[in-house]
């Protein structure tokens, strides 16, 4: 499939809706696409800790959500207020030890057919747990970095450490079938800073693993909610 880029304010490679919307450019989708998207919304309801709520408008991306999309009616804003939301990173396809420390959560997502583009916001009881769940992905991206699936593809994954907040990475991975690559891609960026994690990923058509030039307006966002969150005593302490 043709994979339409363009330069604007949000991410890397997006969907083209109508107008530039998130940065995204959008097509429609070809019945040869074949890429496996993961769950963005909640599997369990989290439990909010008391006197955590992430203001209005925290998000980089909240006010694109509210913009309209065209008519395009397969292309779709979700917001989700909760804690509990399924992993977006996960390698080793296997729940990560540190989810019962999330105490609030906000994802902002824009979901068409061939690509999902997701903003996802979550605070962490402590700073150590959050700590611990920026641990946990690296060690899940080497451990898993070639992992095999039941339909015979397989995921390849690699990360690098990104200067952004307190910690960063860019992550990138690939399904390869026989060793060629076909439609299936991630990349973004994860971030933490303080008892927050933020990440900005997308998932789509590529068809080969994205480099890190690709993701420089993920680390753009990324260092904007850094600054953001540092002044944020209820997210940064």
């Amino acid at each position: 499939m043709r994979r339409h880029l363009v330069v604007a304010a949000v991410v890397v490679a997006v969907i083209v809706v109508g107008a530039a919307v998130w940065g995204l450019a959008a097509s429609r989708p070809e019945e040869d696409l074949a890429a496996v998207f993961p769950p963005i919304t909640p599997t369990v309801t989290g439990s909010a800790e008391a006197g955590i709520v992430i203001p209005e408008g925290f998000l980089a991306h909240e006010d694109d959500a509210g913009r309209p999309l065209g008519d395009q009616p397969e292309v779709r804003w979700e917001r989700t207020d909760e804690p509990g939301l399924p992993p977006l990173l996960n390698p080793c396809e296997t729940p990560p030890a540190e989810d019962g420390e999330r105490v609030a959560g906000r994802q902002i997502a824009l979901v068409a057919p061939t690509l999902y583009k997701i903003e996802r916001m979550t605070v962490y009881r402590d700073e150590y747990g959050a700590r611990a769940a920026m641990a946990g992905h690296r060690g899940a991206l080497d451990r898993c970095a070639r992992r095999t699936h039941t339909d015979g593809t397989v995921t390849v994954w690699r990360w690098e450490p990104l200067a952004i907040g307190q910690e960063a990475l860019f992550v990138a991975g690939q399904r390869y079938r026989d060793d060629r690559g076909t439609h299936g891609h991630y990349r973004g960026v994860v971030m933490r800073q303080g008892r927050t994690v933020v990440t900005y990923l997308d998932f789509g058509q590529a068809t080969a693993i994205a480099e890190r030039p690709e993701a420089v307006d993920h680390e753009r966002d990324a260092r904007t909610m850094a600054s953001r969150i540092a002044a944020a005593p209820w997210a940064g302490r």
